[in-house]
């Protein structure tokens, strides 16, 4: 959808009803990177797969969703060096956090 649009690092798609493709490895070759992307109550039932191979990520917003059960394990690993903003409250995860948070920048979770 978005993948012609050169200059995008920056997307809000909050507070709409979109039926995402999570599990697909088609898109992942073609989303590109992002720095900022909300995707708080979209009605999403798990982390969008396409979040996986996100590196340049600053801020991410996936609060209020359907997500439930544990966070995937590659979720740890996005953006590692560049997230400072997590927000995936007021959904209903399940299992453990990380002894250490992996994000070295992150100032909101």
């Amino acid at each position: 959808m978005f993948e012609k649009q050169q200059n995008l690092y920056q997307l809000q798609l909050s507070w709409n009803n979109f039926e995402f493709v999570t599990e697909s490895n088609m898109m992942n070759a073609t989303v590109r990177q992002f720095t900022i992307l909300g995707l708080s109550s979209c009605n999403l039932k798990e982390f969008p797969y396409f979040l996986r191979n996100q590196t340049k990520l600053e801020r991410l917003g996936m609060a209020r969703n359907q997500i439930h059960g544990e966070v995937p394990n590659w979720m740890w690993n996005i953006s590692k060096e560049t997230l400072v903003l997590l927000d995936i409250s007021g959904n209903s995860f399940s299992g453990e956090l990380p002894a250490v948070i992996p994000w070295v920048n992150l100032n909101g979770f």
